[in-house]
């Protein structure tokens, strides 16, 4: 079977960063949809003219629309790309669900505040729609291999990770949230400030990037460093066992195990052993935007959930915002659930 596809959002995650040449491609909804057999980009819809008559071009989609909800109407659509602004993320979720489409795909972060994420949700549950959110690291296989290494006991019990990532809070903070409970569960409370930038404007300025500590309900502890005063890309995960550590570098491309080496214990430490870098654990490596779009399809033909659920991209905007809450409050420990669910960040 092959499903028809929609996009709404004709912008940089939807296209135009398949231009991008120092990108792994695919690396855009398009792009993926056009590398799966399953899947057919049959109609598209962005309210810039320009932008959507080069994504026609480009992909050999000729059924276009300035108005997504006319296409809603006009096509059949198995599967919805939502990669429209964040503000819009909600209505455009909402109605696309009550279209009769089988399942929507929809950028990070899930929306703006808890109160649309939770409409979102609730409208996907009670139409019966698979509701996928792109946070892209759940299907990278170096990332799931870390996972399976500290589920199998690797590097024993969990007892801290720290994060690096550049951008916003919500932009780029949720991608490094979403993968802190990935690989340690729920978080309990945080507390947090975010960051300063004289003259900020745009998104920098509605959702600067920030740094925090997070206590996980398990009791590991986490801290996330952000900021966009560099000029340069990182996002980097350390992860502390109590037998060793797995460290996730060089932008994801790069993961590490150290662990003891028992032939080297010092006299008189408390913990004798210093660690030692293994052999790097062999993963086979996959496109992660290709993995997610076929994510969506066994979601919809075998009528389970998807890699990264409506619910677990709620859970790292409420992270976020939660970042967002304590520094405002003066680094206040906010502890989770948050209940401001109209808590509102406009972010990319």
């Amino acid at each position: 079977m092959t499903y028809r596809v929609g996009m709404i959002g004709c912008g940089q995650i939807a296209s135009i960063f398949e231009d991008d040449e120092w990108r792994e491609h695919p690396c855009t909804h398009a792009g993926a949809y056009n590398a799966v057999k399953e899947t057919e980009i049959v109609a598209a819809a962005d309210i810039n003219k320009e932008r959507l008559s080069a994504f026609s071009k480009r992909w050999g989609v000729k059924s276009i629309y300035k108005d997504y909800k006319e296409m809603l109407e006009k096509e059949e659509l198995d599967i919805v790309s939502v990669t429209a602004n964040t503000a819009m993320h909600c209505e455009i979720t909402t109605k696309a669900a009550k279209s009769g489409v089988k399942a929507i795909f929809c950028e990070k972060p899930i929306a703006t505040c808890l109160e649309e994420a939770d409409e979102m949700i609730k409208t996907c549950d009670r139409e019966g729609v698979k509701l996928i959110i792109n946070h892209t690291r759940r299907w990278d296989t170096y990332y799931q291999k870390a996972r399976e290494l500290i589920n199998s006991g690797k590097i024993g019990d969990l007892i801290s990770i720290a994060g690096y990532f550049t951008s916003g809070l919500l932009i780029m903070g949720t991608h490094l949230f979403d993968m802190f409970r990935f690989f340690a569960g729920d978080v309990e409370w945080v507390v947090a400030d975010t960051e300063v930038i004289e003259d900020a404007n745009g998104y920098q300025k509605t959702d600067p990037s920030g740094n925090g500590f997070m206590h996980f309900k398990n009791g590991v502890i986490g801290t996330a460093i952000g900021s966009s005063k560099k000029q340069y890309l990182i996002f980097e995960i350390d992860i502390h066992g109590t037998q060793g550590r797995i460290y996730i570098r060089d932008n994801g491309r790069t993961l590490e195990l150290w662990t003891p080496d028992k032939e080297r214990e010092h006299i008189d430490y408390n913990t004798p052993n210093e660690l030692t870098l293994e052999k790097s654990p062999r993963v086979e490596r996959k496109n992660s935007m290709i993995a997610a779009v076929e994510d969506v399809v066994r979601a919809v033909e075998r009528d389970r959930e998807g890699m990264c659920t409506g619910r677990d991209g709620r859970a790292a905007l409420e992270l976020a915002l939660a970042f967002h809450k304590s520094a405002q409050e003066g680094g206040k420990k906010i502890t989770l659930p948050l209940k401001d669910r109209r808590l509102r960040v406009i972010s990319r």
